[in-house]
């Protein structure tokens, strides 16, 4: 295997941050239309890096100060990491900062609250995930 930089062609398929769109909550529909309008209001926002390439779907996701994620559940596992800012999961009261990861078991109902300075962080899962906001 190389130290050096791995040709683009061989790279599969690439995504420069400032061209993914913002999902729009009310039209991706996984969400009540009252949970994205709240979200879309409060400038809760997540973009998708990868849709299924080679397996994988992961998304960004931006929460502003204090914003709250009710306790939900996915159909999928999911690795969490945190790249900016801090959150306080539920229900175990753990707080996460920069560079701390949570691994979440599929069905596994939990919910975030973003702390003073908001929180950006990465969703990382296998599938792509149904949602419920009611316990499994």
């Amino acid at each position: 295997m190389s130290d050096g930089p791995v040709p683009a062609a061989q790279l599969g398929v690439v995504r420069p941050f400032e061209r993914i769109e913002w999902v729009d909550e009310a039209k991706f529909g996984r969400v009540s239309a009252d949970v994205a309008k709240a979200a879309s209001e409060a400038g809760a926002l997540r973009k998708f890096m990868s849709r299924g390439e080679e397996g994988l779907y992961v998304q960004y996701s931006t929460l502003p100060a204090d914003f709250h994620i009710a306790p939900h559940t996915h159909d999928k596992g999911e690795v969490l990491y945190i790249l900016r800012g801090s959150c306080t999961v539920e229900p175990s009261g753990e707080v996460l900062g920069p560079n701390d990861s949570a691994v979440v078991p599929p069905n596994n109902e939990y919910g975030l609250r973003a702390g003073t300075e908001g929180m950006d962080f990465l969703t990382i899962r296998n599938g792509d995930a149904v949602v419920a906001f009611e316990k499994a």
